[in-house]
Order: structure tokens, then C-alpha cells, then sequence
């Protein structure tokens, strides 16, 4: 007896019809497996570049949200130095208008007090 697995086998041709049959069914299984696959495949990848996509979007927003709170922050300082200056201007009118006002309250002393005498005067020359 030889040691050939082959010659094991039997020699009949329906049982070699049988295994091509069956390796014929396992390839379609395959090649339906492999289309479903590809077909998966095919469907998540437009869902990946959709969140690439959204992935972009969120951190163009961010950095334009970013980008808006520089600026906001830029016209912060700079409307606070101008209000910091307009209440200096302000403090110094204020300044010079209590300055003239106590200067025209004292001249409207004198003036009173010469108005007064004048009235005087007059009086003791009509007696």
C-alpha cells in the first residue's frame, strides 16, 4: 500500500461533482460576503468625510469665535482709553467752570456791595 492520501479518495466522479458543487456555493457566499462588505464600505466612508467635514467647520467656527473675542477685547481697551481721557477732559472743565463760577459769584459780591453803597450815597444825598 502506498502512502498517497490521494489514492484514498474514491475514484468516483459524483463525489468530485458534489465538491465542485459545494466549493462553487462557498464561492458565491464569498462574493456576496465581499460585495456586502464593499457596499459597507462605500456607505460609511461618505459619513466619515461628512464628519471630517463637520470636524472642519467646528474649528473654523471656533477659531472665527476666537478670532472675534481678540477683537472685542482690543475695542474694549481702546473704548476704555478714550472714556479714561473724556473724564480727564471732563474732570478739567469742570474744574475750569467752578473756577469761573466762583469768579462770577465774587464779582456779583463786589458788584452788590457797590450796587449797595451807590443806593446809599443816593439816599444821604436826597436827605
Amino acid at each position: 500500500m502506498s502512502e498517497d492520501p490521494t489514492q484514498m479518495l474514491p475514484n468516483d466522479s459524483t463525489v468530485l461533482q458534489q465538491i465542485l458543487t459545494e466549493l462553487r456555493s462557498l464561492n458565491a457566499r464569498v462574493q456576496v460576503v465581499e460585495e456586502r462588505l464593499d457596499a459597507r464600505s462605500r456607505e460609511t466612508q461618505p459619513m466619515s468625510d461628512r464628519l471630517d467635514r463637520l470636524f472642519a467647520e467646528v474649528a473654523a467656527s471656533r477659531q472665527e469665535f476666537r478670532d472675534e473675542i481678540v477683537e472685542v477685547r482690543k475695542e474694549l481697551r481702546e473704548d476704555r482709553l478714550a472714556s479714561h481721557r473724556a473724564l480727564r477732559m471732563i474732570d478739567r472743565t469742570l474744574q475750569g467752570i467752578g473756577a469761573d463760577l466762583a469768579l462770577a459769584l465774587d464779582a456779583e459780591d463786589d458788584l452788590h456791595l457797590r450796587v449797595t453803597k451807590l443806593e446809599e450815597a443816593r439816599e444821604s444825598v436826597k436827605q
